[in-house]
């Protein structure tokens, strides 16, 4: 795994969107490759539409969500992402006090709304093929490397050949945390403990269900535009 980091001071950013131009710059070396963008989650989008807009790149997203049982960190027992993805410790059963057949029915729960969620996002423009492909994984940032450990699992199910994970900030122990799901972590910045989303970005609004949609759609829109101008 390589790690890239232009500094060891927390970025600050205007919003989302800021984030992934600038962390497309940092990226444009991977256009050869073809990669195909794909965000981690919902906060993720805007900043992986900004990337796949400079690298003339698809964009795709994964859902994905913490499982609990019951309310705050405490309860947490894993992580699970669209495609059956389900990633937990059984010790962390034993830490939230939980009985098995609890834990099955949050993970049951979990896998329709994230069915649904991918229903909502992709139903207009269809999903990105990654059998084979080079996958640029982003994320608005690794304060929760599981979500992003889950989304890996979730793109190599789909045929990922190779998984880079970008993110405009990580912290320091990402990479070591994360060097057996992905093959290589790309970042604008790293510093020893990991900042609140709000402490990087001045706005920091999540987009609707709706806005992901959107970007999507018009990710393919531009993609068909590129393919209509070569054909002429």
């Amino acid at each position: 795994m390589a790690t890239a980091s232009g500094t060891s001071r927390t970025p600050r950013f205007a919003d989302r969107s800021d984030a992934g131009r600038r962390l497309a710059q940092l990226l444009d070396g991977y256009r050869p490759h073809e990669p195909v963008v794909v965000a981690i989650g919902l906060g993720a989008v805007p900043v992986a539409a900004e990337v796949a807009r400079a690298l003339q790149a698809p964009l795709d997203a994964v859902a994905v969500q913490p499982l609990t049982l019951g309310r705050g960190p405490s309860k947490r027992f894993g992580t699970a992402a669209e495609g059956a993805v389900t990633l937990f410790d059984p010790t962390h059963l034993t830490a939230v006090d939980a009985r098995p057949e609890a834990a099955d029915s949050e993970i049951i729960d979990a896998q329709r709304r994230l069915e649904q969620q991918t229903h909502d996002w992709h139903s207009a423009t269809g999903r990105v093929s990654l059998t084979g492909r080079e996958v640029l994984l982003v994320a608005d940032t690794i304060a929760d490397e599981e979500l992003a450990a889950a989304a890996a699992c979730e793109v190599r199910d789909r045929g990922a050949r190779h998984v880079t994970l970008a993110v405009p900030f990580a912290g320091l122990s990402t990479a070591e945390t994360l060097v057996d799901w992905v093959d290589e972590l790309i970042c604008l910045a790293s510093i020893r403990r990991p900042p609140a989303t709000a402490d990087l970005y001045v706005e920091d609004q999540l987009p609707s269900d709706a806005e992901v949609t959107e970007l999507l759609a018009q990710n393919k829109l531009e993609r068909d535009a590129r393919r209509a101008r070569r054909n002429v």
